[in-house]
């Protein structure tokens, strides 16, 4: 079993302004879900077993640790030239960005609802569009992909939607709708264990995901060798353990394991 370390991401402003919001964001974990478990509701019952993909060891491995985040919102925006205007809860106007052009004449919208991991251990994660949902939010575009051993670098991860083109439009999404899958590799099953975020770990990602504007277009090695030189590795895994939130499972098990004594 191999141990990640998750919590929710604050929405991306600095340090001293989005911290005081991480406590709502905290509260929105139930949109991260196994996707072979998600897919698998929708399995017609009338197939025989041996007769469906559910059933197909390659399947089951490729979907192995992948989870699907769900949309914890209903959202309307409407982009148009260098503007992202929120057509819905008004509360939500942090949330959304409209990112510097990364495609020649094509949008890319940044969503910030979105998630931090870490391990002890080398784990590779890797983030893609969700292509086996029916996505509303991935109808005019794709999730950026990208992969990174969490084990060496402590960033955020959420929806970046490049649209295919640039023309104006309307972006919709409704609660539970797919945004991203999210995929760890390794070959054990993954165990997932929350912790929140304080203002130090805060400091640490807004840190780790600003350190490239200062020292661009370097390597992912580099960029681990940086962080684990500074300190930040070794100080990382110690707040994560200081700010792990436990579940009444924990609770129980020491409750049963007092009683023994």
């Amino acid at each position: 079993m191999t141990k990640i370390y998750y919590a929710i991401k604050p929405p991306n402003k600095s340090p001293d302004n989005n911290f005081n919001t991480n406590p709502l964001f905290n509260m929105l974990d139930e949109q991260l879900i196994p996707l072979y478990k998600d897919l698998k509701q929708d399995q017609d019952k009338n197939v025989p077993r041996q007769g469906s993909f559910f059933s197909c060891r390659a399947f089951i491995d490729y979907t192995k640790n992948m989870y699907v985040f769900k949309n914890p919102f209903d959202i309307k925006v409407r982009i148009e030239k260098s503007r992202v205007l929120n057509l819905g809860n008004r509360n939500m106007d942090h949330v959304f960005m409209n990112r510097m052009v990364q495609v020649q004449d094509a949008y890319n919208l940044n969503y910030d609802p979105g998630y931090v991991f870490f391990s002890e251990e080398s784990v590779n994660i890797e983030v893609m569009s969700p292509f086996m949902h029916r996505s509303s939010f991935n109808k005019n575009g794709y999730i950026v992909p990208g992969t990174y051993d969490i084990s060496k670098w402590f960033r955020p991860l959420n929806p970046a939607l490049q649209l295919y083109d640039n023309e104006d439009r309307v972006v919709e999404s409704s609660k539970g709708d797919a945004l991203m899958y999210i995929k760890f590799n390794c070959n054990d099953n993954v165990k997932l264990e929350k912790f929140y975020i304080d203002k130090e770990l805060d400091s640490i990602i807004y840190g780790a995901s600003g350190y490239k504007n200062y020292d661009p277009n370097r390597s992912l090695p580099y960029l681990y060798d940086k962080f684990e030189k500074a300190g930040l590795k070794k100080r990382t895994l110690k707040l994560i353990k200081e700010n792990l939130i436990w579940r009444s499972s924990h609770i129980s098990a020491i409750i049963r394991y007092s009683h023994k004594g």
